[in-house]
């Protein structure tokens, strides 16, 4: 009997709906299953695995006070490179600093086109290419007593070495991985603004971690330091904290600049009121976090608006705890996400990762994975010990330590069978069959007993450093 088409995919439509709504696997469907790195299990993707033998896995770690204890000592310390944004000069010499800006980046940019570095279309990346980049760092309007502006960050964006968008790969056709990109703001970051490019696209500005280019289009520019400060320097009762990788706003029409804007881990945002019973973002406010959301009007200058976060998203009234519980499940919300370098592709890099999931308790360390390593915290040498001897001290740390090799970190999250593991944002590592690198790009958990750097050295013995971020130092 011939079946007519229609009939037999519509009965077939159901079938498979049925199968997938009581958890029938239908072998007409391959599932794409998740893949793990060696030594690594599916159990091992959640983050209570880790603390399923541990005790006061949900105690305090550090208090609201030892943080801001340890945030003053951090920006302080010289090794951390953090920068004071409230307290630099109002003025400066713009005109001196522009030149400098150019002269250095005229010299970085000579070792792009001596070879080994591509354009986005793959082609060998050359000095006439460079050339128009490096003129465009200088601000011919810049003065010797200049004031320095405030700015707030209006959109997660991109901090650059240079005012251009031109990619720099070292591998023709990679573009996610960028050496011109520095550095990222989130939304509602303050920023000291220091001078234009020639073209105005471009601010080159100072945030509390790096200095460098911005588009002008993504910050907006405040009347004032009271102005300014009342975006970032939030009380605590009203401080909104996004705790997951990503979270975007609704979609509107009738708001359509701050539409499905994009929040990532670490946003620190001012509840709005909503007492007078109006409309926020041409709704009610019910079910959703009513906050503040910071937007460029067509002057340039700063203004905020009321907008709404649903309720669902990982979003926090206020910092999170610091305990064990909430780091690895604030880590763990980005369990898979890209890689991005220096925080582009609106992601993390490895020390970026770190730095904005301690973030969300209020801590706030350094930018990079050096300064880090530098903090004035609880460090543990590692240099010079034997695999046994730094196996026997990571036997000692709680889940959310934080592991460095040169040029890497880590967090640590726990012992099993032997095998230590951490979770990173992975940029490559050498082939798991031990010829050839893998790029990895991605959140991933992984073993430091199975994991190899190119250098044929796994991740253990290259261990130099371990720390407690969130401990003072110990002293012998």
């Amino acid at each position: 009997m011939k079946m007519n088409s229609n009939h037999f995919y519509g009965k077939m439509g159901l079938v498979l709906a049925a199968s997938a709504w009581i958890g029938i696997s239908n072998p007409m469907i391959v599932p794409a299953a998740v893949k793990f790195l060696p030594g690594v299990t599916a159990e091992m993707s959640n983050p209570s695995y880790w603390v399923r033998d541990l005790t006061g896995t949900d105690d305090i770690l550090a208090d609201s006070s030892r943080i801001a204890s340890l945030n003053q000592k951090i920006r302080a310390s010289e090794g951390s490179n953090m920068f004071d944004l409230d307290s630099m000069s109002a003025t400066f010499n713009a005109a001196e600093l522009t030149a400098k800006i150019r002269e250095s980046t005229r010299k970085e940019l000579a070792s792009y086109a001596k070879g080994g570095n591509y354009a986005a279309d793959g082609s060998v990346m050359t000095q006439e290419m460079l050339d128009p980049v490096i003129e465009n760092c200088f601000d011919p309007t810049a003065t010797a007593s200049q004031s320095r502006g405030y700015g707030i960050c209006v959109k997660r964006t991109d901090i650059r070495a240079y005012p251009s968008s031109m990619i720099i790969a070292d591998d023709p056709g990679d573009n996610d991985f960028d050496n011109g990109v520095l550095s990222a703001l989130l939304v509602n970051e303050p920023v000291r603004i220091n001078f234009r490019s020639a073209d105005g696209a471009w601010l080159y500005i100072t945030s509390e971690l790096v200095a460098g280019w911005v588009k002008t289009e993504d910050i907006a520019i405040c009347h004032s330091r009271n102005e300014w400060k009342s975006a970032w320097d939030i009380a605590a009762p009203t401080r909104v904290v996004v705790t997951a990788g990503k979270v975007y706003l609704e979609e509107s029409q009738t708001n359509p600049d701050i539409s499905e804007r994009m929040l990532t881990m670490g946003t620190i945002l001012e509840a709005a009121d909503t007492t007078g019973g109006d409309l926020v973002a041409n709704r009610s406010p019910y079910q959703n976090y009513p906050v503040y959301i910071p937007v460029r009007q067509a002057d340039g200058t700063y203004a905020k608006k009321k907008a709404l976060i649903s309720q669902h998203n990982a979003v926090s009234e206020g910092y999170l705890p610091l305990t064990t519980n909430n780091i690895l499940k604030t880590a763990y919300s980005m369990l898979g996400d890209t890689y991005g370098w220096g925080g582009m592709l609106s992601s993390v890099d490895c020390s970026f990762y770190i730095r904005n999931i301690y973030r969300c308790f209020g801590l706030n360390i350094a930018r990079n994975t050096s300064w880090q390593a530098s903090m004035p915290v609880h460090n543990i040498e590692l240099e010079g010990k034997s695999d046994s001897e730094k196996q026997a001290i990571l036997d000692t740390l709680k889940p959310g330590a934080t592991l460095f090799f040169k040029g890497h970190e880590m967090m640590y999250l726990g012992e099993f069978r032997g095998r230590h593991y951490v979770l990173s944002a992975v940029s490559s590592m050498r082939q798991p069959s031990g010829t050839g690198k893998l790029r990895v790009r991605s959140v991933v958990v992984s073993s430091l007993e199975d994991t190899y750097r190119m250098n044929g050295l796994s991740w253990l013995a290259s261990l130099y450093r371990a720390q407690i971020p969130y401990e003072e130092p110990k002293t012998e």
